[in-house]
């Protein structure tokens, strides 16, 4: 009965490699955290929360990030952790944030997906 479990084990390892792999989806680490398109779409994030939530956090950087180029539409997936501030706290705080980003449309258009206090994890 073992042998049989593994073997089951394996062909629904096999497929679910041949699938992640057919769907052409890869998370690159963002080396450059300063960089001009990493800012712009981190400040984008921060803009947008404040409108979303009616908050006044402040950019302060990025923290870390991945991002994933998918298909679609020529699109971009970021995963940010950014550091932000608020008037009210003394010291910035984490917050994770996921933004699409479409540079070949009209204003480089983006969208926020999450704004959340960082919890370590994306």
């Amino acid at each position: 009965m073992a042998p049989i479990s593994c073997l089951v084990l394996i062909a629904f390892l096999l497929i679910l490699v041949e699938t992640s792999a057919a769907a052409g989806v890869s998370v690159w680490p963002i080396w450059d955290l300063k960089g001009t398109i990493v800012v712009l779409v981190a400040k984008f994030a921060v803009a947008q929360h404040n409108k979303e939530a009616n908050t006044t956090l402040l950019f302060v950087n990025v923290v870390d990030g991945t991002y994933v180029v998918m298909k679609e539409k020529c699109t971009y997936r970021f995963r940010l952790v950014i550091s932000a501030k608020d008037n009210s706290i003394a010291h910035p705080k984490n917050y994770s944030a996921s933004v699409f980003y479409r540079p070949i449309l009209k204003n480089n258009s983006m969208e926020l997906s999450h704004f959340l206090m960082d919890d370590g994890k994306f």
